[in-house]
């Protein structure tokens, strides 16, 4: 039964910290060393666990529970892996931090942990001296048990925000310069918040791929968030002073299309029309034009009169009027959103009718 309880709980802190939390402790060790540190998970895994696993050893050789209860020694342990991994950045790498559970919660925890132990302890005690003899299949599944509960404590309690650890996940990425794994952070997934929008530009503009791959993202806070922004929008660990300079004419047809600015992104890809070969010279050659701006003119083209820049593509035109078609066509609007999001959700479309400001 110690042996089957010491292996789950090794094997499940090992991983917990290695696989889902080593990015939340990279940002935790940052802010608490004021970025002179820096966190390396396998180390970190390692050290944490026989750190923990040690002061179970602790509590086991004071309380001596080694029969029924033996699973609420690892209590002490689990209680400071739970408030170890329970960082909360409520805006950034600037913005106050806290831990859940806090000190004080983790404190009366502790407290309240004291006399169960004790009471078992004496229990334990009892049972040895009275030489009560004890169902081992009983005993063995009642610890597996608390070990499970006490797990499930640590994971409710610490950081499970999925916007916070995809954004840790980026900025790790970026610190190696892997574009790539950064933009594949949460990519098929819904969540978003501005610092991850951040990341996700940085990324794209690192890569020159703006106009073609931005909206092929989970997205929020429109162009204000295209630049880090005093303590508001900023990352937790990632220098602030390695964000690329934009190229000029991306930055601004972009922040156009974030804040769903149509007449202010023709107006400025009129005046370089020449650039992407759309003057009005049929034999004007310029580089090819952005997916995401081909999808913008099309739409441009369908909501105005008279557009600034009239521009056509046969496929682009079929694509949209069936875009068109199922937004005009679903009343339910939860419905409506599902089959776009299904058939459209990497397009520009997608993004213009369904993002949140």
């Amino acid at each position: 039964m110690r042996v089957l309880c010491a292996l789950a709980f090794l094997i499940f802190t090992s991983a917990y910290m290695y696989f889902y939390q080593a990015d939340v402790m990279m940002a935790t060790q940052h802010l608490l060393s004021g970025g002179k540190t820096h966190y390396e998970p396998t180390v970190g895994a390692i050290l944490i666990t026989v750190a923990l696993f040690l002061l179970h050893l602790g509590v086991l050789a004071v309380t001596k529970i080694t029969g029924r209860a033996h699973a609420i020694t690892y209590f002490p342990s689990l209680l400071a892996l739970a408030m170890l991994t329970g960082l909360r950045v409520p805006g950034s790498g600037g913005a106050a931090f806290s831990f859940s559970p806090s000190v004080p919660v983790g404190i009366v925890l502790f407290v309240l942990w004291i006399p169960v132990a004790v009471l078992y302890s004496n229990i334990n005690r009892w049972e040895r001296t009275a030489k009560s003899r004890l169902n081992p299949l009983q005993v063995l599944w009642t610890n597996l048990l608390l070990m499970v509960v006490m797990f499930l404590f640590v994971g409710f309690t610490s950081n499970h925000d999925e916007a916070f650890h995809y954004r840790m996940k980026a900025e790790a990425a970026l610190l190696r310069h892997d574009y790539d794994a950064a933009l594949a952070v949460g990519q098929n997934s819904l969540v978003a918040d501005s610092n991850l929008t951040l990341l996700r530009i940085h990324a794209l503009a690192s890569k020159r791929q703006m106009g073609d791959h931005l909206f092929e993202y989970p997205l929020a806070g429109g162009s204000s968030v295209m630049l880090p922004k005093g303590q508001s929008v900023r990352p937790v660990f990632y220098p602030a002073y390695q964000f690329v300079s934009y190229p000029a004419l991306d930055f601004q047809l972009c922040r156009c299309l974030l804040d769903k600015n149509l007449d202010g992104f023709a107006r400025i890809l009129k005046a370089n029309a020449a650039t992407y070969g759309l003057g009005e010279k049929t034999d004007s050659v310029g580089k090819p034009l952005p997916k995401h701006y081909q999808e913008a003119l099309v739409l441009y083209n369908r909501l105005r009169v008279t557009p600034l820049v009239s521009y056509h593509a046969q496929v682009l035109d079929a694509d949209y009027e069936d875009f068109h078609k199922i937004y005009r066509a679903e009343k339910d609007p939860r419905v409506r959103d599902a089959k776009l999001r299904d058939l459209y959700r990497n397009t520009y479309w997608y993004y213009y009718f369904f993002a949140k400001p």
